[in-house]
C-alpha cells in the first residue's frame, strides 16, 4: 500500500507526500492519545487543503513531531490524524491492517504525552490506558 507522509514546505506549512510502497523514505512516526473532541486534531482534509487552524491542540502535536524529527535528521514523518483519510472506508481499513507495518518499518517513534508535566507522572498519562502501539 502506499504510505502519506508529512513533511514541512518551504514558507513552513505541513504539507503530505504520497510514496509508493517500494520508495517510502525514512521517516518518524507519532504515537498519541487522541482528543476526545474530535474537532481538536488536524485532519486529513485540512492538510490536503493547506489550511491547517494552528489554534487546535492537535496542532502541537504536529509542531512536536516535525521538530523532533528535524533534531533526528528525517525529513518525513507520520500522524495517523492527518496522513489516513478517515472518510474512505476502504483506504481507512487497509490503513488500519498497515499500521502494524510502519510503525516498526519507522526509524524513530515519538509519544506525545499532553497529559503529563513531569516525568514523576509518566505512569499515570491516559496514553498507558488507550495506545496500543508500543
Amino acid at each position: 500500500m502506499a504510505m502519506r507522509l508529512l513533511t514541512v514546505s518551504d514558507d513552513g506549512n505541513f504539507i503530505q507526500e504520497r510514496f509508493a510502497k517500494d520508495s517510502i523514505p525514512l521517516y518518524a512516526i507519532l504515537s498519541h492519545r487522541w482528543s476526545t473532541r474530535e474537532v481538536d486534531e488536524v485532519t486529513f482534509e485540512e492538510i490536503t487543503k493547506g489550511k491547517c487552524d494552528k489554534g487546535k491542540p492537535g496542532y502541537k502535536k504536529l509542531q512536536f513531531c516535525s521538530a523532533q524529527a528535524k533534531v533526528d535528521g528525517l525529513y518525513y514523518f507520520w500522524v495517523d490524524t492527518c496522513c489516513i483519510n478517515q472518510s474512505d472506508q476502504n483506504e481507512l481499513s487497509i490503513a488500519i491492517y498497515s499500521m502494524f507495518r510502519w510503525y516498526q518499518k519507522a526509524e524513530k517513534c515519538y509519544v506525545y504525552l499532553v497529559d503529563i508535566a513531569e516525568e514523576s507522572a509518566l505512569s499515570k498519562s491516559e496514553w498507558f490506558s488507550r495506545g496500543w502501539i508500543l
